[in-house]
């Protein structure tokens, strides 16, 4: 548990739009397989991807763990309860890459809301090199694969198929949820992040020293915002805003 004293995070999200046409079956559009061997399936949508990187000793490169509803990220802090404690390093924190999905009007952003909506949600793919987020509303399918390709490198492949033989709006919302960690060093008391237009990317940083991460994709962004304020992003995760914030700066509670 944190304190809420403690808590600095900062969230970084862009907006992906996508007209996502009527398909019928058996069209040109053909997903990416998994690899063979594993057997496709209906399993729990929760879970740790490996990171052979990782080491509680030697090299504390994170643990790749699930985030609710349709995320994952990098735990870089104290596992209580973990046998060995090891020596700890001073750069800790969590960074998280969250998923949301608007099709239309329908809103897929806090796990309820698949429960509103009678939306099971599963992963059809899960071992330790790749879990998927797996679902279906409205003749829409959806299958969200995270995968390490890399040391440092997190990965979410967004598979989307229309099958509902109407047009449809769909937006994909990306965040990067940087920050809270659980021991302060000199130097982190703040975070700063800026849109870099020439990479369409989101770059975020702690201010002295420590992990820098980037946000992007490899379709264009419509809206790229900043804040430190969940009560923000949950608004703009609803409704927009009417103009990007490409720079965020928080100050917190840290050491120098």
């Amino acid at each position: 548990m944190i304190a809420k004293q403690n808590i600095l995070f900062i969230l970084l999200i862009l907006f992906l739009l996508t007209d996502c046409l009527a398909q019928t079956p058996g069209g040109e559009m053909k997903p990416l397989q998994s690899p063979v061997g594993f057997p496709v399936s209906n399993y729990t949508p929760y879970g740790y991807l490996d990171n052979p990187y990782h080491s509680m000793v030697h090299n504390r490169s994170g643990v790749i763990r699930s985030v609710p509803p349709l995320g994952f990220g990098f735990w870089k802090r104290q596992f209580r309860g973990s046998y060995g404690e090891g020596p700890r390093g001073y750069v800790n924190y969590l960074s998280l890459l969250q998923i949301s999905v608007t099709i239309d009007t329908t809103r897929f952003i806090e796990t309820d809301d698949f429960t509103k909506y009678g939306v099971k949600l599963y992963s059809a793919y899960h071992s330790k090199n790749i879990m998927s987020y797996d679902w279906r509303h409205e003749g829409v399918v959806f299958s969200l694969k995270y995968f390490l390709p890399r040391e440092n490198s997190l990965v979410c492949l967004a598979e989307i198929e229309n099958l509902s033989g109407a047009e449809k709006k769909i937006v994909v919302q990306v965040t990067n949820i940087y920050g809270l960690w659980e021991t302060k060093w000199w130097g982190s008391n703040g975070l700063t992040a800026h849109y870099d237009p020439d990479m369409d990317a989101i770059v975020s940083k702690i201010w002295a020293y420590g992990d820098v991460f980037i946000l992007a994709a490899d379709w264009h962004s419509i809206a790229r915002y900043a804040t430190g304020s969940r009560k923000e992003w949950r608004e703009w995760q609803c409704n927009g805003v009417k103009e990007n914030r490409i720079r965020q700066i928080i100050k917190g509670p840290g050491t120098g």
